[in-house]
């Protein structure tokens, strides 16, 4: 049974480390499921195995979580990964605050240790997994915005460097209280000392985590007011277009009685190549007074036709295939995010490149069935492209870039969907393909 209990007590463990990384020090972690997977795996082996080499020394049960812990950092970085090690301190240092908590308040009160095997403990334990399970059920929506948080927040340096004192402090203080009944022997000042130091644990702790929540608030909400003013800006381009295109189609209307006229008399005169040339003039005038690219939503339609003009100035080739469903209503911000995020990286992909052997184009996909829409954006590109990690970029200016794609992603996941990326080869060409799919809003 103490067997057992150690390894829970070992998951516990390692799970709070990670809570305490992931939403305080915004630590991504591995970006898919099999690295998860994988890392648990060796986790849970290592803590049914390791007690049972006598080799080892006893209190190897408890370095584990911590051990894997600094790998899970060193693994899930891009980058600093050797920086990254030195996480273990301070994150320890917030989880030992609360272990010190939890500590002195019985003995703050009768002036007795509590016994780590003791009913209390186990109460304790059980009451941080009835917490976890509450959160992983009634905290999705929670979750959810965390990660759109998430999308837009990086910890400045001055952030990164008072979270590291203030856990590094809270780490050697914890260690303190848990020990200071086997250092000092007065009751009174032991009571008092504990009795501070939790206290003030439990304010810098909410010190820490009221900054990191305000950052990550003040963040989203301005880059939600970037994407809501590019998306007004859109709406206003598409209806001054709009305009335009009505105050031409008057025009001709108003002027289409002379046109007839003038057909009709270089018909009757015989003058066909004066009356090609004309048909096609008005033809030609005719053709502007409409939007060339439709994608079956008016959002998508302004997306493209907007694109479409900075296209043709780089030689590029805009073209769509397909409809959107026409009875579902997407929120328009989320329509937005995708195309304008998504052409604005095909063009930008495009323009990088320095040859093609044909005429560079964007091609648009649309099709649904029943609840399931699927968007997909596929463009030529070079053999050396590969699949980046999603918020990576390699513009200079990487603060405030690389977070299209995580934009996308977060609108997909808005409806159930994902986001897929791949590169094909075709007829001897390489091309980049970017499936969005998206579920119908119940």
């Amino acid at each position: 049974m103490e067997y057992l209990l150690n390894i829970i007590a070992g998951i516990e463990l390692l799970v709070c480390l990670l809570f305490l990384s992931h939403y305080i020090y915004l630590e991504t972690g591995f970006s898919t499921n099999k690295g998860w997977y994988l890392f648990f795996c060796c986790f849970l082996i290592s803590m049914v195995i390791i007690p049972f080499l006598k080799m080892l020394p006893e209190d190897i049960n408890f370095l584990i979580p911590f051990i894997f812990f600094g790998i899970y950092i060193f693994l899930s970085r891009s980058s600093r990964r050797i920086r990254g090690l030195f996480l273990v301190i301070p994150v320890s240092g917030l989880l030992f605050s609360f272990v010190s908590l939890a500590t002195s308040i019985p003995y703050v009160f009768n002036g007795r240790i509590v016994s780590i095997s003791s009913g209390y403990y186990y109460v304790f334990d059980a009451l941080i997994w009835i917490g976890f399970l509450l959160f992983w059920q009634k905290g999705k929506a929670w979750r959810l915005r965390f990660k759109q948080e998430l999308a837009f927040r990086k910890l400045t340096r001055w952030e990164r460097r008072l979270l590291n004192v203030t856990g590094s402090f809270l780490f050697f203080l914890a260690v303190l209280m848990i020990c200071v009944a086997d250092i000092i022997h007065l009751d009174m000042e032991i009571r008092l000392l504990l009795a501070v130091g939790s206290i003030g644990t439990v304010l810098l702790q909410m010190t820490l985590i009221g900054m990191v929540a305000q950052g990550n608030r003040k963040s989203y909400f301005h880059n939600i007011a970037i994407m809501n003013e590019r998306y007004l800006n859109i709406e206003l381009s598409h209806f001054e277009t709009y305009r335009r295109n009505q105050e031409e189609t008057r025009r001709i209307r108003h002027d289409m009685k002379n046109h007839m006229l003038c057909l009709r008399e270089l018909a009757e005169k015989g003058y066909y190549d004066e009356l090609k040339d004309y048909l096609n003039n008005l033809d030609n005038r005719v053709w502007q007074t409409d939007d060339v690219l439709h994608c079956g939503n008016e959002i998508g339609d302004a997306i493209l036709n907007q694109t479409n003009q900075n296209a043709r100035d780089k030689g590029i080739q805009i073209r769509v295939q397909g409809r959107m469903a026409a009875n579902i209503r997407w929120n328009p911000i989320d329509i937005c995010t995708i195309f304008s995020n998504a052409l604005d990286n095909a063009v930008e992909a495009l323009a990088r490149l320095e040859t093609f052997d044909f005429e560079p184009w964007i091609e648009i996909q649309c099709s649904n069935q029943g609840s399931a829409q699927l968007i997909t954006f596929e463009n030529p590109t070079d053999t050396q492209t590969v699949i980046g990690t999603v918020g990576l970029t390699v513009k200079d200016d990487k603060d405030n870039h690389g977070f299209g794609l995580m934009n996308i992603q977060l609108a997909a996941e808005k409806y159930q969907g994902q986001v897929t990326r791949t590169i094909e080869n075709r007829d001897g060409h390489t091309f980049y393909r970017l499936e969005v799919l998206l579920f119908a809003p119940s």
